[in-house]
């Protein structure tokens, strides 16, 4: 009978210890998952984080268009004042004022010779 029973016992022993071992296995395993689990919800959060951050830094189209018209009138504001500015600078300049005053001169001795001619 000591032996049946050292039998039972070795058999008792290595359910015992595949047991240990299938249990070991499963904890491990499970902490596994977990981890894996962990690492997936982490990098779906920062993804989350990340889609947040770059939509609030993007423009939308309607600002966009928005902020080029704002630079088309600035541009043509900037225009219409450098026309101007040129155009009184050409308008006062020493070589208009002389043709200016020439051409007058010219009228007037034009204007000059008729009379003299129709009297």
């Amino acid at each position: 009978m000591q032996l049946g029973t050292g039998l039972i016992k070795r058999n008792t022993q290595r359910r015992s210890n595949t047991l240990d071992l299938f249990h070991l296995f499963l904890k491990d395993n499970q902490q596994r998952v977990t981890a894996k689990m962990k690492l997936y919800l982490a990098v779906a959060v920062l993804m989350l984080a990340f889609v947040a951050y770059t939509e609030a830094q993007e423009e939308t189209i309607e600002q966009k268009l928005a902020a080029f018209q704002d630079r088309l009138n600035e541009m043509g504001k900037t225009l219409a004042e450098k026309a101007k500015t040129t155009f009184e600078q050409v308008h006062t300049s020493e070589l208009a004022v002389n043709a200016q005053n020439w051409f007058r001169e010219q009228y007037e001795n034009l204007k000059a010779k008729v009379g003299e001619i129709g009297q």
